[in-house]
């Protein structure tokens, strides 16, 4: 029965072995370039072509980006364009055309006693927006040994359709993203001003929300295609 225990043992321990070496080669393996199976050791990643009615956000998704795969430490990233670099990654970011069908309503908040006094007399309070949903698409290619000036002139020129035919596209992926972001508000009630009510700090919280839209991206890159390879 002792032999038989130790054996036993013996066994626990060499099977988990193997899956804490299988566990641990898998690991290994994500931090590894996941590019490199296309040649691609550099990397151009210019500023995304922004076609959305979004402002700002070209410049935090392209940072997020620039930011998952710098991780990979057999792999230059560069923020600009480099002649040496294997291959570009375009990032395209769109929405519809109409401000009403990118920004969606979420929640309505009934002004207080104090802000319906800001409306001025005569005038009845209403529901006012409170938080605020976007939505927008972002589409990422690879582009393996092109020259940068030239997917410019795609860009600028609206051939976006004929990229992904291009010979030396290695994928292209396309993320459908929401946002959404809280509005403050108060009144301005003085001396001086006509009653109205203000938001506030909505700017600063929609800013907010493209850093989270901007993580979110980075996490679906990384977990739906760069982890697969």
């Amino acid at each position: 029965m002792g032999k038989f225990c130790f054996l036993k043992t013996l066994s626990v321990m060499f099977i988990g072995h193997i899956l804490l070496s299988s566990c641990s080669a898998y690991h290994f393996k994500k931090n590894k370039n996941p590019l490199a199976i296309y040649g691609i050791k550099s990397l151009d990643i210019p500023l995304f072509s922004n076609q959305s009615i979004l402002p700002r956000v070209s410049e935090v998704l392209t940072s997020e980006v620039h930011h998952v795969l710098s991780k990979y430490k057999d792999m230059k990233i560069y923020s600009y364009a480099n002649p040496s670099a294997d291959g570009i990654l375009v990032g395209i970011i769109s929405t519809k055309d109409k401000r009403y069908q990118v920004y969606k309503t979420a929640s309505r908040a009934y002004p207080t006693a104090e802000l319906a006094d800001s409306f001025g007399q005569g005038r009845k309070a209403f529901y006012l927006p409170q938080t605020t949903n976007y939505d927008l698409s972002v589409r990422l290619i690879l582009i393996k040994g092109t020259d940068i000036a030239e997917v410019s002139e795609l860009l600028q020129n609206g051939y976006l359709h004929s990229l992904k035919f291009h010979p030396k596209v290695m994928w292209e992926e396309e993320f459908g993203m929401t946002g959404g972001f809280a509005r403050g508000l108060f009144d301005t009630l003085n001396p001086d001003s006509g009653g109205v009510v203000n938001y506030t700090n909505s700017e600063g919280n929609f800013e907010k929300s493209l850093r989270a839209v901007a993580k979110e991206l980075g996490r679906r890159l990384k977990e739906e295609v760069l982890d697969v390879f």
